[in-house]
């Protein structure tokens, strides 16, 4: 499929969607919709700030670009965060995203130091040119807020500088009433800037008049934010600015967890850049689809969902790219114990993925087998759980010698199963001063924790879902000191992925 012919797919998918919201106007759903269908018309129309970028995005996705035109004279940088100076083969990565001409696709695995590599590039931008103007984007408020979290704390450690404004998540997200954006960090520039420039009384009333007649007026948020030269903002908020009203392109988009966003999610913020970094990880989850959303795909074509998700940019982009100057990948994972990390090595990167963290002395990956008679997933009323995995856990967290500093997470593929083992695991007086957190494995996604158990469910039918090997890479990839993977072996040993995790596993009958 060609790039112009997923743009149709997706433009005549949400059309349909915004027919089913005609009597639903004033539901926010509808002006996202809205505005994501508006994002595919203006690139098919050619309303973007690049052009370059743009036909970069379309030849690579169809892969007839040779990338002649992303090569440039290669500008030596030198390290400016602490963990960059002893370790050349990431920042080489670092060095090519900066010196990259529209696009750059930075691929990091679970634990890699995704977001300290977001801010290398972003201060290294701002070292070369301090009036960049730059926003950090994802799907999820989440990710954004990390990376402005530490985007602020090395700012401010280095006496650097620059405005950085951050859109609040809001009730409704969509409602321009609500619209509260954060002020602290712009006035603190601000207010430096004058401290050199003017006497302190002249500096107390400007900032007076500045506080009376522009804080508290509403009018002047979105302009302040515009004119930041950092902003924090999720995709489907950056749909909120208006190209006729931009005097000139972001000179850096960098779009975090971009595997979890759609297209229109992607291109939103990219009609606004002169030059855009995807960060994520291909073979982590894709994008998830609500309810409404896949009825409307299946209304129009039954194999449409898997078309949108096979024909995926991030795929497209991170696999077609040139991989000398437009694509890097963090290579060393920080986050799991050393054993765990060679099985997400070996089942998921090729073995290419290495470990920074030691191995240890101790045994990292448990396997709670049971075996019976009994056919599992129950199914109630459609949803699915297996209440013998849900006692296995309950017993084997009662068993463990931890206190509350240490995380649990325990996650399933099944909502059901989800709440079975909140009503078990919450009511459970034994375990009430521990810290766990349970959720389903697409929720958990970018999270993790000291200990995971891993609730299978399943001990008869389809294998198909245990084949999505992003759905297992996530599951596997959350935990730092010990994963715990709860099924029946003699059914799980039928996926060659969970065959391996078994035969690596202290197996616990």
């Amino acid at each position: 499929m060609k790039f112009f012919e997923y743009l149709n797919e997706w433009e005549k998918y949400l059309s349909k969607l915004l027919e089913k919201y005609e009597d639903k106007k004033e539901d926010g759903d509808y002006t996202k919709y809205l505005r994501q269908l508006k994002s595919i018309k203006d690139v098919r129309s050619g309303i973007f700030m690049s052009v370059n970028l743009f036909n970069t995005i379309k030849n690579n996705y169809d892969n007839t670009l040779n990338n002649i035109q992303n090569n440039k004279k290669v500008r030596n940088i030198y390290p400016i965060q602490e963990i960059y100076k002893n370790n050349n083969q990431v920042f080489n990565i670092i060095e090519k995203a900066v010196n990259s001409r529209e696009l750059f696709c930075l691929m990091g695995p679970p634990g890699t130091g995704k977001t300290t590599a977001i801010v290398e590039i972003i201060l290294q931008t701002i070292k070369k040119n301090p009036i960049a103007k730059i926003a950090i984007c994802s799907e999820t408020h989440v990710a954004v807020d990390n990376a402005i979290e530490r985007l602020n704390f090395e700012i401010e450690n280095r006496n650097i500088h620059c405005s950085i404004m951050r859109y609040e998540e809001f009730k409704n997200e969509y409602d321009n009433e609500n619209l509260n954006i954060r002020y602290k960090d712009y006035i603190d520039s601000w207010k430096k800037k004058l401290e050199s420039a003017y006497d302190e009384s002249f500096r107390n009333k400007l900032f007076n008049e500045f506080e009376e007649h522009i804080i508290n007026n509403k009018k002047y948020h979105k302009y302040i934010c515009e004119n930041s030269n950092i902003i924090g903002i999720t995709c489907n908020q950056m749909a909120r600015f208006k190209l006729d009203e931009l005097d000139d392109p972001y000179d850096l988009i960098i779009i975090d967890e971009v595997s979890k966003n759609t297209l229109p999610e992607i291109l939103i913020p990219a009609l606004f850049a002169k030059k855009l970094i995807l960060v994520g990880d291909p073979n982590q989850l894709p994008p998830v689809f609500c309810k409404d959303e896949i009825e409307t795909m299946s209304e129009i074509d039954t194999n449409l969902q898997n078309e949108l998700i096979d024909n995926s940019l991030v795929d497209k982009l991170f696999r077609n790219v040139d991989k000398d100057t437009m694509f890097g990948m963090l290579d060393t994972q920080y986050r799991m114990e050393a054993k765990i990390g060679d099985i997400v090595s070996k089942c998921f990167y090729n073995g290419e993925l290495k470990n920074g963290t030691e191995y240890s002395d101790d045994k990292s990956i448990y396997w709670l087998d049971y075996d019976t008679n009994k056919r599992f997933p129950y199914n109630y009323g459609g949803e699915l759980y297996n209440p013998i995995e849900v006692e296995l856990i309950n017993d084997s967290i009662e068993n463990l010698n931890i206190d509350s500093d240490t995380s649990i997470a325990i996650i399933t593929p099944y909502k059901k199963q989800k709440r079975e083992l909140k009503n078990v695991i919450n009511n459970n007086e034994k375990l009430k001063s521990l810290n766990i957190e349970i959720d389903t494995i697409d929720a958990f996604q970018g999270k993790e924790a000291d200990i995971v158990y891993f609730s299978v469910v399943r001990n008869t039918g389809s294998t198909r879902f245990f084949s999505n090997i992003k759905r297992l890479n996530v599951a596997i990839s959350r935990t730092k000191k010990r994963l715990y993977m709860v099924g029946m072996s003699k059914y799980c040993n039928k996926v060659d992925i969970l065959k391996n995790i078994y035969s690596s596993s202290k197996v616990l009958i």
